[in-house]
C-alpha cells in the first residue's frame, strides 16, 4: 500500500481536526445589553471551538418558525484554537414593551434562548403596552420610580369612566373592564399626584 504525500496527510489531518471541533462548539456565555435603540447579543466561544459564521435570530414565539427574524450575521470562520473569543452581534430594530427571544446560530449549532424586553416610554415619564389595547395592558415607569399607581379613564367628552388603584412599584395592570372599544384619555396618579397623561386606544 502506498503512503500518502505528506501534504495530502497533512490536509486530511487538518481536515479531520476540522470537523471533530465543529462538532463541539462550546458556547460559554451568551448575555445582552439593551437600550432603546439597540440589543446586543455576545456570545463567547470556548477555546478550540471554531464554526462556520454565525447568525443571530429573534423570536416572538419560540415555538412557532414563522415567528423567527434573522438579524445579523458572521460570515467565514469564527472561534480560536488557542483562546475564547467573544462576538457582538446586534438587533438595530429591537421589538419595544414586551418580552422577545434571542439565539445565536454558531456554525447551524444553535444556542439556547436569551429572553430580552426593551422598555421604551412613549411618554417621558411612562409607557402603556400594548396600545392600542385588548383586554389587559401593562403600566411601566422608569426603574427606580415607586408608589401607590391609580389610573382614571376618560371618555373623549370628558366624562370619567374608570378610576381605580392598579398596584405599587413601578409596573402595574390595566384591565379594560366594561370599557368599551374607542378613544380614551387617562390620567396616572403615583401617591395620589399626577404624574402623567396619554391616550388609550381600546380595540
Amino acid at each position: 500500500m502506498k503512503k500518502l504525500p505528506a501534504l495530502l496527510f497533512l490536509l486530511i489531518h487538518s481536515i479531520l481536526i476540522q470537523a471533530q471541533n465543529d462538532s463541539l462548539i462550546v458556547v460559554t456565555e451568551l448575555k445582552a445589553s439593551v437600550n432603546s435603540d439597540r440589543v446586543g447579543v455576545t456570545f463567547t466561544l470556548g477555546k478550540g471551538s471554531f464554526c462556520y459564521g454565525a447568525i443571530l435570530e429573534r423570536t416572538t414565539d419560540t415555538l412557532n418558525p414563522e415567528a423567527y427574524a434573522q438579524l445579523g450575521e458572521i460570515e467565514g470562520v469564527c472561534g480560536d484554537q488557542f483562546k475564547p473569543v467573544s462576538y457582538t452581534l446586534w438587533d438595530n430594530e429591537p421589538i419595544t414593551n414586551r418580552r422577545v427571544w434571542y439565539r445565536v446560530i454558531t456554525g447551524y449549532v444553535p444556542t439556547q434562548f436569551l429572553e430580552v424586553e426593551v422598555p421604551y416610554f412613549e411618554h417621558d415619564n411612562h409607557g402603556i403596552s400594548p396600545n392600542p389595547m385588548g383586554d389587559i395592558a401593562e403600566l411601566r415607569l422608569p426603574a427606580g420610580v415607586n408608589g401607590t399607581l391609580r389610573i382614571a379613564i376618560y371618555n373623549t367628552t370628558g366624562a370619567l369612566m374608570q378610576n381605580k388603584v392598579i398596584g405599587s412599584g413601578n409596573v402595574a395592570r390595566i384591565y379594560r373592564g366594561s370599557l368599551q372599544e374607542g378613544v380614551y384619555l387617562y390620567r396616572i396618579y403615583l401617591d395620589n399626584k399626577l404624574y402623567g397623561t396619554g391616550k388609550l386606544v381600546l380595540r
